[in-house]
């Protein structure tokens, strides 16, 4: 079966599920999880399925496909986003981002230790458990809010604020689970340290890139004939505050979001950003987002369920409840907000 086909029946599919959704009063994003998680149920159980089918998950033009529609959802997400009413919601965005982070991370690790059997990694496991469900996954986030219509309001600024500091919280959690691994805990502290230092350079380089190169390029760009150079100019920003982000140890998709804040700059008028923004919602949400969202949901392990169905129940149950729990700190940010 041509891989082309299958990628066109993926998009119709996430596309019809997407739709329905929407009529049901719910986020499109919904309806293509549930296609990849019912895509994966078909490549798992149905036998002698062609080799491109049954190795989709595995398949690295899907893959990019979804890598792809990361970096535009997210830089989508950024255009749509004043980059001052961003920063003035970040100081209650990190209070909903320590709130959500602390409490499923206690939660997930409180839950390991009854349920994990003892061994000598039982600490390193449980946070491991812990860390894994105090983090926010902000692609699934930012296409919540514009599902919703919410990206632009003050929630959605807190939330997407909360979901990029979840990030660098993280790292942070990650370096210090990686110190616990060693047998003697050295390199733990230097760890955390370059963590701060490469995340402060990231950020110091982006403010420089777009307070000083984006309104360079927009001077230059006035003299160019094509007709078609804003938005080059724009992805190939966007790519390289993506690449500047993963060097940084942050999702290249924070990166992408930075980008999208500032790009306005580049353009000579509001008529030629609108262009801009019109295009990359096209390609995001029209043709690569849905593989993202559609392989989230063909990732999904359903002989785990059957193995053990307790855990599982209790793990989601716990991401649910300390999510909920941590959503109380959300409540008291907004009323500084509004």
């Amino acid at each position: 079966m041509n891989l082309i086909l299958i990628l066109i029946g993926i998009l119709i599919v996430a596309r019809v599920g997407g739709e329905l959704f929407q009529r049901l009063k719910q986020p499109a994003i919904l309806g293509e999880l549930l296609a990849g998680a019912c895509l994966g149920l078909f490549i798992t159980y149905v036998p002698n399925l062609p080799e491109q089918l049954s190795g989709l998950k595995h398949n690295d033009i899907f893959l990019t496909l979804g890598d792809l529609g990361i970096l535009f959802l997210m830089f989508l997400a950024g255009m749509q986003i004043k980059p001052r009413q961003f920063v003035n919601a970040s100081r209650s965005g990190m209070a909903v981002a320590i709130g959500g982070v602390i409490v499923p991370l206690a939660l997930g690790y409180g839950f390991g230790r009854m349920v994990l059997p003892d061994s000598d990694y039982v600490f390193s496991q449980s946070l491991f458990l812990g860390i894994a469900l105090s983090i926010t996954a902000i692609p699934v986030s930012v296409r919540v809010l514009m599902d919703l219509n919410l990206l632009n309001t003050p929630v959605g600024r807190v939330l997407v604020n909360a979901a990029a500091a979840d990030d660098v919280i993280g790292l942070v959690l990650l370096a210090v689970l990686t110190a616990t691994l060693g047998h003697d805990g050295s390199g733990g502290g230097t760890d955390i340290v370059l963590t701060f230092l490469k995340v402060a350079g990231f950020l110091v380089f982006t403010i420089l890139a777009g307070r000083f190169a984006m309104p360079w390029l927009a001077e230059k760009l006035r003299h160019m004939k094509s007709t078609e150079a804003e938005f080059t100019i724009a992805l190939v920003f966007a790519l390289l505050i993506s690449t500047a982000a993963e060097f940084a140890g942050l999702h290249y998709a924070i990166g992408a979001f930075i980008a999208g804040l500032f790009v306005n700059q580049i353009s000579s008028n509001r008529q030629v950003f609108r262009n801009l923004e019109n295009t990359t919602s096209a390609i995001a949400l029209g043709f690569l987002a849905p593989f993202f969202f559609v392989s989230l949901g063909l990732s999904i392990d359903f002989s785990a369920i059957g193995a053990s169905p307790l855990l599982i129940v209790g793990v989601v149950l716990i991401a649910i409840i300390g999510k909920l729990l941590g959503r109380d700190m959300l409540l008291v940010a907004l009323d500084r907000v509004e």
